[in-house]
């Protein structure tokens, strides 16, 4: 399993999970909360290609597809001490 965290963009505090498509937003996560992978997949934004990923929140269960640009790893143990 692996976790990330959602990771602030554009001045925005939240990050919106879409549809597999990116097309209609099922729902919004505040920044820096864990989430778990689900799945991959490459698409093509503007002629060009890009990850994203099916998350799930660890927190409330929502889960949704997000462009990776929204991701980050989240901070080792002995980095948060």
């Amino acid at each position: 399993m692996v976790h990330l965290e959602t990771a602030r963009q554009q001045g925005l505090d939240t990050v919106a999970l879409t549809d597999q498509d990116g097309a209609t937003t099922r729902c919004t996560l505040a920044d820096g909360l864990r989430v778990e992978l689900l799945a991959w997949r490459v698409a093509w934004w503007q002629e060009a290609p890009r990850m994203r990923y099916h998350v799930r929140s660890l927190g409330d269960g929502a889960e949704g597809w997000v462009w990776a640009d929204f991701l980050k790893t989240p901070p080792s143990p002995a980095e948060t001490e």
